[in-house]
């Protein structure tokens, strides 16, 4: 698997993953959050998860739109 992360704030950051599931590789793209108890990043339900084959579309349409 493989994996980036861009902060977002103190207490988050969006981490971007490539990895398999269930037999097709996919890009996640979501928000990981501070639990500030445990002192550890948790997902949260605030993301995409997209066919890594539609990566290059993703990729153009945020560049049109920025």
């Amino acid at each position: 698997m493989k994996q980036v992360s861009i902060r977002k704030n103190d207490n988050s950051e969006v981490r971007i993953t490539r990895s398999a599931y269930k037999g097709r590789q996919v890009i996640d793209i979501r928000v990981w959050v501070m639990d500030k108890v445990k002192k550890e990043y948790s997902p949260s339900s605030k993301g995409v998860t997209i066919d890594a084959g539609k990566c290059e579309a993703l990729i153009e349409a945020l560049k049109a739109i920025a």
